[in-house]
């Protein structure tokens, strides 16, 4: 299965569903808090990164954008949890690297867990 690292801005327990259900899907997944995001991803570069937490898109995608340079990992799939993207934001994630995002409106641990194993399938 899939190394994933969660990455949340600011409580680690807004995961703990997510975190659970893909362990239970038998991830292997590990939970950083935003400031310590770029050496987690490269101590041990994951599959897939989810960006979870109150970060607007613009931020996480920002974000998202920083990790992959940074961390040398240019091909590092990206799901953003986000509130109400629009078409645009959409169009630059994929430009970024967030090969998903997940509107907070339809989100559930199960929805995080179907787009996961839809990028780990498609790599």
């Amino acid at each position: 299965m899939a190394i994933v690292t969660i990455i949340v801005d600011g409580l680690a327990a807004a995961a703990d569903g997510a975190v659970a259900a893909l362990r239970q899907s038998g991830h292997d997944v590990a939970t950083v808090g935003t400031a310590l995001a770029i050496a987690a991803l490269m101590t041990r570069p994951p599959d897939v990164v989810v960006l979870h937490g109150p970060m607007s898109l613009p931020d996480g995608l920002m974000a998202l954008e920083v990790l992959r340079a940074r961390a040398g990992l240019d091909d590092l799939a990206g799901v953003l949890v986000s509130t109400g993207p629009t078409a645009e934001q959409i169009a630059r994630g994929g430009r970024c690297g967030a090969w998903r995002v997940i509107d907070r409106d339809d989100y559930g641990p199960g929805t995080l867990v179907a787009a996961v194993e839809g990028l780990t399938r498609a790599s």
